[in-house]
């Protein structure tokens, strides 16, 4: 019965993947562990998902879904680990896809609102920035026509000007580094949507049913129970054999 049992279950495949949030300005836009809560949750998988994963037939399929991918996050881990098992490594490989593109839209909203706030600071960086340099090139214009009226050379302006230029400069500078940084902030990788921190592990082995292992537990299985079937009818025999005495 056992080798019955063991050719006949259906063999699975598994796959896993190491699954990281979305990113803004190179910040998570929450932490692994909570995303790993949300994803505990059967309502976080669409219908489709649960099609390409193989559980649609199931009588609870969202439940047994979640039961089955684990997600879950190491001590001090960045990343959410999360691992199923499919009839065929390809299904498996696309039922890990599936899942990111729900983490994808889950975390949309977030993600939107977030570059939103970000792309605001940089346009208000890019305002000052023109005001400055339109300031320094209107100092530069005046400095210039006075020395030329009072010395008839291109001589430099007073000593409140030169400090006032130099002031401006500074800050224009200072503006230029913190556009840079924004609009590096602002593209790959340092902002992006969820994605898989390391790609899809689908070995081409069937992780079940274990066919060895049923055999040898069904070959113990049996020989214990025709040992107790054994001490049983003697121990039946000899009740019937005290009666007949």
């Amino acid at each position: 019965m056992g080798l019955g049992v063991a050719f006949v279950l259906p063999e699975k495949f598994s796959a896993s993947a190491l699954l990281e949030p979305a990113k803004v300005m190179g910040n998570p836009i929450e932490p692994p562990a909570v995303l790993a809560e949300k994803m505990r949750s059967p309502t976080y998988y669409s219908p489709a998902t649960l099609q390409v994963c193989g559980y649609a037939e199931e009588k609870n399929p969202a439940q047994e879904f979640v039961n089955d991918l684990q997600p879950r996050v190491a001590r001090q881990s960045a990343f959410v680990s999360i691992s199923i098992k499919s009839a065929s490594p390809a299904q498996a490989r696309q039922c890990i896809v599936a899942v990111v593109e729900d983490v994808k839209k889950d975390q949309s909203f977030q993600v939107s609102q977030q570059i939103a706030v970000a792309r605001d600071r940089l346009k208000r960086e890019e305002e000052k920035l023109a005001i400055a340099e339109r300031f320094v090139g209107l100092i530069s214009s005046r400095t210039l026509a006075e020395g030329r009226a009072n010395t008839g050379n291109e001589v430099t302006g007073s000593t409140l000007n030169f400090v006032v230029m130099q002031s401006k400069l500074a800050e224009i500078a200072e503006l230029k580094n913190g556009i840079d940084r924004l609009s590096l902030g602002l593209a790959e990788p340092q902002t992006r949507l969820a994605a898989l921190a390391t790609p899809i592990h689908a070995p081409e082995v069937k992780v079940e049913p274990k066919r060895s292992l049923i055999a040898a537990a069904a070959l113990l299985g049996g020989a214990l129970l025709g040992v107790l079937v054994a001490i049983g009818r003697r121990v039946l025999g000899r009740s019937r054999a005290a009666a007949v005495a």
